[in-house]
């Protein structure tokens, strides 16, 4: 059910009919370089990520191509055209089919390769509504989860009120029963097919699906050992992650943790986006800040990981306010090595809520991550959402 054994790894250099190509193929992806240029394919032969003439690119599942670019000095995704997106797709192909000819007339094991680039040659334009069949939009991750394999075992926000996101307005929260959970991870995996190698965790969607029964959670995580056993290779093997808050996880006792544990879950990311109560009030978000202290003893005691994400880009007075309480909610979590902050620079104000140009709200993540490496023995690393693709 988790898709066929990719082939071996290894590099060589193929001469194509007008240069030589570099060309690498491994367990989860197959990587060519020319000239400057670079494009990785999945082994379903999705192109997903690349160069071309010196433009870095990423590709969604559902075929849509983002830029990197920068803006005022943030590196940052930026769609393309849709007729820019089908031109480096043919370019892709016609890459793809080079490669495929030259080891075709290679000797020895190379040759064998060659019917594994088959895919990497077809017609990618129906992407987008395979996609749009089995994915709602996926609105974000985790930064260290982009890779994950995204299961949508629940739909949308079970809050939804917070004024600095609009991620799930388009959206009821609905967690699924078994029978559609099963059916939405059936079509997710027969949509990926062999390029699920690509994907390292599995990322339970969408804004908060702990929030669901924990009868439900444990249905989920059930079926997905079903679909990932334990001695076989896969997504699973890198973990099970969701997100979680203060109003629902907070709630939580520790035997909930300790279930969600014993049934897979690796790691939770909370959204605590400041340590001062006025203003997280003021974002529209329940809390105290404080609770998640508790609460994060609560989720380390049942011996999971912990990702702690907080916002970055107040104006005035409220910079000194949001950094103070924030590093000292922080540093009474008691999180360990393997645990992380993410610091995200705010895009777009808060309704009521003053905030920094981009360029601000970055430096001011900056000030934030580096207070928190050194006043607090804090990892932390920023959290941009303007890199997000799937």
């Amino acid at each position: 059910m988790a898709g066929s054994t990719p082939p071996a790894s290894g590099t060589c250099r193929l001469q194509l009919p007008d240069r030589v190509c570099f060309f690498r193929w491994g367990p989860r992806s197959v990587v060519a370089g020319l000239d400057g240029d670079l494009v990785c394919w999945d082994w379903s032969g999705r192109p997903w990520a690349g160069v071309w003439d010196g433009r870095s690119w990423r590709r969604s599942l559902a075929g849509a191509y983002l830029e990197l670019s920068d803006l005022r000095r943030a590196r940052i995704l930026v769609p393309c055209s849709a007729e820019q997106g089908r031109r480096w797709d043919r370019r892709a192909q016609r890459l793809a089919r080079d490669l495929q000819q030259a080891l075709s007339a290679a000797r020895g094991s190379l040759a064998a390769l060659a019917p594994g680039l088959e895919p990497m040659i077809r017609d990618r334009s129906g992407d987008g509504p395979a996609f749009s069949r089995v994915y709602q939009p996926i609105s974000i991750l985790p930064p260290d989860r982009y890779l994950s394999l995204v299961l949508q075992f629940s739909r949308g926000c079970p809050w939804n009120r917070c004024t600095f996101c609009h991620f799930y307005r388009d959206r009821d929260f609905r967690p699924l029963d078994r029978a559609a959970a099963r059916a939405h991870m059936e079509a997710v995996i027969e949509l990926l097919g062999p390029g699920i190698s690509l994907r390292r965790g599995i990322f339970l969607a969408d804004a908060n699906a702990l929030a669901a029964p924990p009868s439900r959670i444990e249905q989920w995580l059930d079926l997905i050992h079903q679909a990932f056993p334990d001695d076989a290779p896969g997504p699973r093997a890198h973990g099970i992650y969701s997100f979680t808050d203060l109003l629902t996880g907070g709630e939580q006792q520790p035997d909930f943790w300790r279930r969600l544990a014993r049934g897979g879950l690796t790691g939770v990311y909370l959204g605590l986006e400041t340590g001062d109560g006025e203003l997280l009030e003021r974002l529209g978000k329940p809390g105290p800040p404080e609770r998640a202290v508790e609460m994060v003893a609560r989720i380390k005691q049942a011996g999971l990981r912990v990702g702690v994400i907080l916002l970055a880009g107040f104006a005035g007075s409220l910079a000194a306010i949001h950094r103070r309480a924030s590093l000292e909610v922080v540093g009474r979590l008691g999180l360990d090595r393997g645990d992380r902050v993410f610091v995200s620079p705010l895009v777009g104000a808060p309704d009521g809520v003053e905030i920094l140009d981009p360029e601000g709200c970055r430096e001011q993540a900056r000030q934030v991550i580096e207070a928190l490496r050194r006043e607090c023995g804090q990892r932390a690393v920023l959290y941009d959402i303007r890199r997000f693709v799937y």
